[in-house]
């Protein structure tokens, strides 16, 4: 028999809540990096998912952010980030957008399905210098693409 290799995997328990939940991040990154294992500088709140009002390092920094959405109706969402640099959008912890890398703004969207209720967004983001970026909009069954605000979040 040939030994397997060890494998483990670290949770974190996602408070619901009404705002956006942040951890933020310094370090020098061409991809995103494990965030889990890395020790945020900074922990918060804010409103939407964009640097706007937030505190930050000039240069090279991360966010980890996570909030919740309510869906009235049942059927496909888009989801949309625009960033620069590099970043990944998770819905109820399923990966939907990929935006990784050192670049300049992109904006990349993917397709989910999602019941009627209350969601998980999660937005890893990395800054690799220079110009800065960072939004998220969605569209849904009966509404135009728009950025996320904190109206769409929900609370308990």
């Amino acid at each position: 028999y040939i030994n397997s290799k060890i494998s483990s995997s670290k949770y974190e328990t996602i408070e619901m809540s009404d705002k956006i939940q942040y951890k933020y991040y310094e370090g020098r990154w061409a991809v995103l990096p494990n965030f889990i294992n890395m020790t945020p500088k900074r922990i918060g709140t804010t409103d939407k998912f964009s640097l706007e009002g937030l505190e930050y390092s000039e240069l090279y920094f991360g966010f980890v952010m996570h909030g919740y959405v309510s869906v009235e109706n049942a059927g496909n969402y888009t989801f949309y980030t625009a960033t620069n640099d590099g970043s990944k959008l998770l819905v109820d912890n399923v990966e939907i957008i990929d935006n990784d890398g050192a670049h300049g703004t992109i904006e990349k969207s993917g397709k989910v399905y999602l019941e009627k209720g209350k969601h998980l967004i999660e937005l890893r983001y990395f800054q690799a210098g220079g110009g800065k970026a960072m939004k998220v909009f969605w569209k849904g069954p009966n509404f135009e693409k728009r950025e996320m605000t904190k109206e769409d979040l929900s609370g308990n």
